[in-house]
């Protein structure tokens, strides 16, 4: 196939599970979370399916901007259900949790988090490390989507402006360019809980989470949580440039990235 190159991490997966992909170069300045920009080159794809008998279902980024086929928020709303899950297993283990702390790409996993906060645990911080925008953009797609869901929910609430915390500071060079931070943070993790972070959406939430803690954005005894909402297979695809930054780390054990 055309592009095989490319056919690495989630786009391999795609592939085995059958799925027809098609790699349409746009403009660098389109703002492709927002259907509105490239919504000829979407359309365009779909009369294809409709011409093939099928019908197509156009999903936004992130599963909840209500544009496109998608009438309701239903990322958010799994979400919502997502801080459920935790409310009821934190209070199964008796952990009590102050803050909440995830990558934010879409806009999607934090307004259903802080819809869950306001209804069932109001006064938790639900806090977003930006990976693919600036902080006034993602507050403002934060925003839209929770107050969209809080309507779906028959919830007399709007988001307040102190509902929505998110950080840009980490998002560096932009939406999936590594950097010598975000791979210190993931071999760290690795190597001290065996866990893995990817280099997209976890590793940046974490390097931003760590941050704080060193800033002191954090009140003493607060609880946190990190939300690791998955990305493992982009973590080959980026091999080179995190093989390479730990060799340099582990050759000058100096190096800022490795003192977390």
């Amino acid at each position: 196939p055309p592009f095989v190159e490319h056919y690495d991490g989630n786009l391999l997966l795609d592939f085995i599970f059958g799925s027809r992909i098609e790699i349409i170069e746009v403009e660098k300045e389109l703002k492709t979370m927002e259907l509105k920009e490239v919504e000829s080159y979407i359309e365009a794809a779909a009369e294809e399916e409709r011409k093939e008998g099928r019908t197509p279902y156009i999903a936004p980024i992130g599963g909840s901007l209500t544009e496109g086929s998608m009438e309701k928020p239903w990322g958010a709303i799994g979400y919502v259900n997502a801080f459920v899950e935790i409310l009821e297993q934190a209070s199964q283990l008796d952990i009590r949790f102050d803050s909440i702390v995830h990558a934010t790409g879409s806009g999607a996993t934090q307004a259903g988090l802080v819809v869950g906060a306001r209804i069932l645990a109001p006064g938790t911080r639900v806090i977003g490390i930006c990976v693919s925008d600036d902080e006034e953009t993602m507050a403002g797609y934060v925003k839209t989507i929770a107050d969209q869901t809080f309507d779906l929910l028959d919830q007399e609430c709007e988001t307040a402006e102190e509902d929505i915390i998110v950080k840009d500071d980490y998002l560096r060079e932009g939406y999936g360019v590594l950097n010598k931070e975000v791979t210190g943070s993931i071999s760290m993790l690795a190597e001290q809980e065996g866990i893995l972070l990817d280099p997209v959406y976890t590793g940046k939430a974490m390097t931003g989470l760590l941050d704080l803690l060193g800033k002191g954005f954090f009140r003493k005894g607060e609880n946190i949580i990190f939300l690791h909402s998955g990305g493992t297979p982009a973590l080959f695809p980026y091999r080179e440039g995190i093989v390479e930054d730990i060799l340099r780390r582990t050759n000058n054990p100096a190096d800022g990235a490795s003192a977390h």
